[in-house]
């Protein structure tokens, strides 16, 4: 079953039944060993500026759960790049329709995205806990 969302004047959810909706999963999946995901939590404190709507970030707190630590200092650069990404998506993207309902917003080259003093230097802790389900925790 495919559910597509249209756009137009009306928006519609339509249902689309495909040649191979009769085909059902026998059994389930079961891996030999569990997945294991990261966990965390971020805290922003921001500055908005009423009149124009501006947001200037104060300050940003992450505290992360990877798991064992291999490389500590690759982890902080991914997590300043999530950031990075983050603050973008929230702050500088948006979707754009014409006239007509089509989208003009739909390549990265009309995005502003986020440079150096648009994003904060991230407070960062670890907590790691191990996982019993993977090599080397």
């Amino acid at each position: 079953m495919t559910y597509i969302l249209e756009m137009g004047d009306r928006r519609r959810l339509t249902k689309r039944v495909s040649a191979f909706s009769s085909h059902r999963p026998s059994g389930h999946y079961d891996p030999a060993m569990p997945s294991t995901h990261p966990n965390g939590s971020h805290v922003v404190t921001v500055e908005v500026d009423v009149e124009t709507g501006k947001v200037h970030i104060l300050r940003y707190i992450a505290v992360e759960d990877s798991g064992h630590l291999i490389n500590p200092l690759l982890v902080k650069g991914q997590i300043q790049g999530g950031v990075a990404q983050g603050i973008g998506s929230a702050l500088y993207e948006r979707l754009v329709l014409g006239d007509d309902n089509r989208v003009l917003t739909g390549t990265l080259v009309d995005y502003v995205t986020p440079a150096g003093p648009e994003v904060p230097e991230v407070e960062m802790a670890h907590y790691e806990s191990p996982s019993p389900h993977t090599l080397g925790g």
